[in-house]
């Protein structure tokens, strides 16, 4: 089965474009609200509906050799930090199996 890596550039988004994202236990949504800090408000797998602000730090690979911080990507595990009134903690989702944008109205 030959599959297509898919990826989205950080610097590409705009406030409010929501990324869903398929991993192979959950799926995630993040909504962005500021990209040039990739911080936003995730939701979905081990967080449930609530949705709480996060920062994407990077992709590490399924081998856990390489960490890429330029793009969201198929293929990787995506790395968070998850804020919460007490702590900061990091959440590393399972492999991320699929990747789509949903612009907010007005951005390109």
């Amino acid at each position: 089965m030959n599959v297509t890596e898919k990826s989205i550039a950080f610097d590409k988004l705009s406030r409010a474009d929501t990324i869903s994202m398929q991993t192979k236990k959950s799926n995630y949504q993040f909504s962005v609200l500021d990209p040039s800090n990739r911080k936003g408000l995730l939701s979905g797998g081990s967080l449930g509906d609530d949705a709480i602000e996060a920062f994407w730090t990077g992709m590490v690979s399924e081998d856990s050799r390489d960490f890429d911080t330029d793009e969201l990507k198929t293929g990787g595990r995506a790395v968070f930090f998850v804020e919460s009134k007490t702590s900061i903690r990091r959440l590393i989702t399972s492999t991320v199996t699929d990747l789509a944008v949903a612009r907010a109205p007005g951005s390109h």
